[in-house]
């Protein structure tokens, strides 16, 4: 047993001690500050008929209770989702293999220090909230502590703990097909966070366990107003000019017995599911193809054949064109999808010759490009994953070939999935759209390549471009970064000089790290 906690120790240790990690940590501050918006902020997070309740320990105790069960359950599963993949790439799995320790012990260790990285993420949100009610808090009123651990504990830490349960099934049944993984956790995720209840027994079904408390909320509002909740929403709304918010007093809710129960059975759900996939897990064998070789007959006085080198003289010809790298890297982007991917992206790109111009710029395109997370995240640091970044990095003029041939490529492809959308404006002569397709796809590039290069990995891009798509999803136009909702040529300025700043920024480091390797 203790060597047991000495392993979820280790590889808890070793997460949080990342650059990346230190980075994630600041980026969860700033989006948990985001959770209770000021009073004069122009959006709301929850409100039922424009009542929201007053800044007191409960309202705020509950609100981002509510707000971080949904995102950390979501974005913080792209955060975890690759820890047998690191075991794996680095060798360690092998070592482990080697060990007593069994299947189910070790998936449920990786359970368990992967539930510790979401749970730090949420202390961050639970202090977040305790410093905005010293901020916001209405006169007169103090702090409860009760009001923010009681939410906290039921609501959030069950639902952290299956998303730390279903990372590691995930990656047991889908082995590296990371993009076909991250496809279907978000449409799983999407179809349990739209299916609303018909009855209270129904909240025990609640992975999020969130909708007890919006059903609550909205009966308390009822009550006051005795009259039907025509709206509720939940998210990043912003608010519209002619929109006036009344307040309330919450006062927090009971939990049932039957919905404490079914938090309990959620983890221990999550537990057996882990049992059960522990028969599955390749436990780092690679399977081989067993080939049966034809004999040969090797004379005992074999002639020796010598080997001519005197092709490699000095004056070989050689290229220092970038086509042959252009090539390449589209080889290297094309192979490295899933046919599964490129199907789905197929599909979306047929659908944008019949969506509407709403639909299209909120929900397709936004999708096409998350389809191919993997694919931006990985663009620049592949050749670190594996292990061959010396062999780039002193190649002929590096950054204007090696470095300009995965952005050219990059970036190419990015339009390339949008293309039926920019055919259909270029018709109807809007140049402005179009234009603000293709920087948003230089956007991606330029985010990418300088967040892989200083985080040294892809989790962090990951899991911010996804708050950004959610963000863009939700119509809030401060994250428009490819004129979706903010279609003016100001907006697409600002976007475009920031892409270049971003890129700016990664081709410094990148030209820093080959001065390294030196």
């Amino acid at each position: 047993m203790i060597h047991f906690f000495t392993f979820i120790k280790t590889y808890y240790l070793r997460q949080i001690r990342s650059y990346s990690f230190l980075i994630t940590i600041a980026i969860s501050l700033l989006v948990s500050y985001t959770f209770i918006p000021a009073p004069d902020a122009p959006y709301v997070t929850i409100h039922a008929n424009n009542y929201i309740g007053i800044y007191n320990s409960a309202w705020i105790g509950y609100i981002t209770a509510v707000m971080s069960s949904i995102f950390i359950s979501l974005f913080g599963f792209y955060l975890i989702n690759s820890s047998i993949k690191k075991d794996n790439d680095s060798k360690v799995g092998t070592l482990i293999a080697a060990t007593p320790i069994s299947n189910f012990y070790y998936l449920i260790g990786k359970v368990c220090s992967n539930f510790l990285i979401l749970l730090t993420i949420t202390g961050v949100s639970i202090l977040t909230s305790m410093f905005l009610f010293g901020i916001y808090h209405e006169p007169g009123l103090s702090l409860e502590l009760s009001q923010f651990i009681i939410p906290y504990t039921v609501v959030t830490f069950p639902s952290i703990f299956v998303i730390s349960c279903i990372a590691v099934i995930l990656e047991t049944l889908f082995g590296s097909k990371t993009s076909l993984l991250n496809v279907f956790f978000l449409v799983l995720f999407i179809t349990m966070i739209t299916n609303t209840p018909e009855t209270e027994n129904g909240f025990s079904g609640d992975l999020t366990g969130t909708k007890l408390i919006i059903h609550q909320i909205k009966e308390q509002v009822q009550s006051i107003t005795q009259t039907d909740i025509t709206s509720l929403a939940i998210g990043y709304i912003v608010k519209s000019d002619n929109t006036t918010l009344e307040s309330f007093t919450f006062s927090g809710i009971h939990f049932p017995k039957y919905y404490l129960i079914s938090r309990v059975l959620w983890i221990l759900l999550g537990i057996i599911a882990v049992y059960i996939s522990s028969f599955v897990f390749h436990r780092f064998r690679k399977k081989k193809k067993l080939s049966i070789a034809t004999p040969t007959t090797v004379s005992k006085k074999a002639e020796i054949t010598p080997f001519d080198i005197s092709f490699l003289s000095s004056d070989m010809p050689y290229s220092t064109s970038i086509l042959p790298l252009l090539k390449t890297e589209i080889k290297l982007l094309i192979r490295s999808t899933s046919k599964w991917i490129w199907i789905l992206s197929i599909i979306g790109c047929i659908a944008l010759f019949f969506t509407n111009d709403t639909i299209s710029l909120q929900f397709v395109i936004p999708i096409l490009w998350c389809l191919h997370l993997k694919t931006w995240g990985e663009l620049v640091i592949k050749e670190k994953l594996h292990r061959v970044h010396y062999f780039s990095f002193i190649a002929f003029s590096p950054i204007k070939r090696v470095f300009l041939a995965q952005l050219i490529c990059g970036w190419g492809l990015s339009i390339l999935f949008v293309f039926p959308f920019i055919v259909r404006k270029l018709i109807l002569l809007d140049v402005l759209s179009c234009f603000g397709i293709v920087i948003g796809g230089l956007f991606i590039i330029s985010y990418s390549t300088c967040m892989g290069i200083l985080s040294r990995g892809k989790k962090l891009f990951e899991v911010t471009f996804l708050l950004i798509t959610y963000i863009n999803m939700n119509a809030i136009s401060y994250f428009d970064y490819y004129g979706g909702i903010n279609q003016n040529y100001m907006h697409l300025t600002i976007i475009t000089f920031l892409s270049i700043g971003l890129l700016s920024v990664a081709i410094l480091l990148r030209n820093k790290e080959i001065r390294s390797n030196y």
